[in-house]
């Protein structure tokens, strides 16, 4: 793709993606590699890039190009406007405009990487473990399941450390693309955090995962859009359930 901006018809309904929209490549071209000048919108649907021979560097590739269309600096909380090159979605681009606050993202995986377990099918489509899985998902969908709900809780608790590492992911909690898992990431999961179920207290929430972690979730829950949705118990259980385990879907 040399130029301009080829565009994947939205399908299904709005958030509701139908699989007949799921795109699968064996290869991923933009113009400017990882500084693209030439994009590709996803508008609300998935998109399978075959890691093929070198899945690592498809991998951190499609995440700069994702980046890249963001158009913010990395760190920030909920600032993406997804109006720039790259691997973007003008979905989430509209919702920014209409909301205020960066409600949708773009977010990737490589498969066998999911901290919960590779899926076997992803938007209707059969995927190998060196896969690069990609999803236009409501902020904080970790595990590109299309919510941000307990499994999500229970991904970003695992890895949360506050900031030490560097080289986190989306998959592992990473939602504002910092290669860090702190409570940047805790506050967004905590505003868009929507899961039916019993409440849990912030007490609870520090016993689990720190005071820190707690207030940070409690600052999100305060910035909600639209109401606050209390974390329910449902899912969350210790963290030592990462046991990996597959899915399908």
């Amino acid at each position: 793709m040399q130029a301009g901006t080829v565009k994947i018809a939205p399908s299904g309904n709005g958030d509701t993606h139908d699989n007949v929209g799921t795109s699968k490549v064996g290869a991923l071209v933009l113009a400017g590699g990882n500084t693209p000048t030439a994009s590709l919108d996803i508008t609300n649907n998935l998109l399978i890039v075959t890691g093929g021979a070198s899945p690592a560097t498809v991998f951190n590739t499609v995440r700069a190009q994702i980046i890249a269309a963001r158009n913010v600096p990395v760190g920030g909380v909920g600032d993406g406007t997804w109006d720039g090159k790259g691997i973007t979605s003008s979905t989430a681009a509209t919702h920014f405009v209409n909301a205020g606050i960066e409600e949708r993202a773009v977010g990737y995986a490589m498969n066998s990487d999911l901290p919960l377990g590779q899926y076997a099918t992803f938007g209707g489509q059969s995927v190998a473990g060196t896969d690069v899985l990609v999803r236009y998902t409501k902020m904080g969908d970790a595990d590109l399941d299309g919510k941000c709900g307990d499994n999500d809780v229970t991904v970003l608790g695992a890895f949360y450390d506050n900031g030490a590492t560097t080289s986190f992911q989306w998959m592992n909690g990473d939602f504002n693309y910092d290669g860090k898992v702190d409570d940047s990431d805790v506050t967004l999961l905590g505003a868009f955090y929507d899961e039916a179920g019993a409440p849990l207290s912030a007490a609870s929430l520090a016993s689990k995962y720190g005071a820190e972690f707690a207030a940070a979730f409690e600052a999100g829950q305060a910035m909600a859009v639209p109401e606050p949705t209390v974390l329910s118990v449902l899912g969350i259980g210790a963290i030592g359930l990462l046991s990996r385990r597959r899915r399908s879907r």
